[in-house]
C-alpha cells in the first residue's frame, strides 16, 4: 500500500514510515513462515489479493481526497461498490462452482444472507470514512491487529496451535503498528499547528 500510494502521488514516503511498514511486513512474514501448515501457493494468492486491495484503496482515496473528486463516503461507496460486486459475481461461480448462489440460499437462508449484506455495507462505509479522515495506508495497517485478533480467537475457541516463531512475528508486527500510530498522531498534530498558524496570519 505504501508503494502504491507513493506511486499514485497520494503521499510522500518518509523514511520513518517506510522503516515502520517494513517492520510490520517482516513481522507478518515471520508469522506466516511459522505457520505449521504453510502453503506456498496460498501465500502467493494472498500476496496477489493484497496487491489488488492496495490498488483499490489507493483509487478510493483518490476519489475522497481534496486533490481528487472530493466525494463524500456514501457517494464513493455508491460508485465503486457495484463494480466490486460485478467482479465478485463473475469470480464466485468459477471458484465456488456454478450453483454458488443457489447453494448459499439453500444452506443459510435469505434472511441470514440479507443480514450479512447489511453488515458488509456498514463495514465498507466505515472503511471509506476511515480513508477519508486518515489514509488508505492507515486502513491497511489497521488490518494487522484484526488478523492477530482473529488468530487469538481461533486459539482460544478452536484450540489452534501457535509456534514461538509466530508469536515473535505477532509481537514484531504489533510493535510496528503502535509505532506507526504514534508517527501518524505526531504528523497530524504538526499539520494542525501549521493550519492554525496560517489561519492566525
Amino acid at each position: 500500500m505504501l508503494l502504491i500510494g507513493g506511486a499514485s502521488g497520494l503521499y510522500r514516503i518518509s523514511f520513518p514510515i517506510f522503516a515502520t511498514i517494513c517492520v510490520i511486513c517482516a513481522g507478518v512474514a515471520i508469522s506466516s513462515y511459522g505457520e505449521m501448515n504453510f502453503n506456498t501457493f496460498g501465500v502467493l494468492i494472498q500476496i496477489a489479493g493484497i496487491g489488488c486491495e492496495a490498488v483499490r484503496l489507493a483509487l478510493s482515496e483518490l476519489l475522497l481526497s481534496p486533490s481528487g473528486r472530493k466525494m463524500d463516503p456514501l457517494t464513493a461507496l455508491y460508485h465503486f461498490a457495484p463494480v466490486c460486486m460485478a467482479f465478485c459475481a463473475l469470480a464466485a461461480p468459477i471458484v465456488e462452482g456454478p450453483n454458488v448462489f443457489f447453494d448459499s440460499l439453500a444452506t443459510w437462508g435469505a434472511l441470514t444472507l440479507l443480514w450479512n449484506c447489511i453488515v458488509a455495507f456498514f463495514l465498507n462505509l466505515a472503511a471509506v470514512v476511515l480513508i477519508r479522515h486518515t489514509s488508505s495506508l492507515t486502513l491497511t495497517v489497521c488490518g494487522v491487529p484484526k488478523a492477530m485478533l482473529t488468530i487469538i480467537v481461533s486459539i482460544h475457541f478452536w484450540g489452534e496451535d501457535i509456534q514461538l516463531v509466530q508469536l515473535a512475528g505477532f509481537l514484531m508486527a504489533s510493535a510496528g503498528v503502535i509505532h506507526y500510530s504514534q508517527l501518524d498522531i505526531r504528523k497530524r498534530k504538526i499539520a494542525e499547528v501549521g493550519t492554525e498558524e496560517v489561519g492566525g496570519v
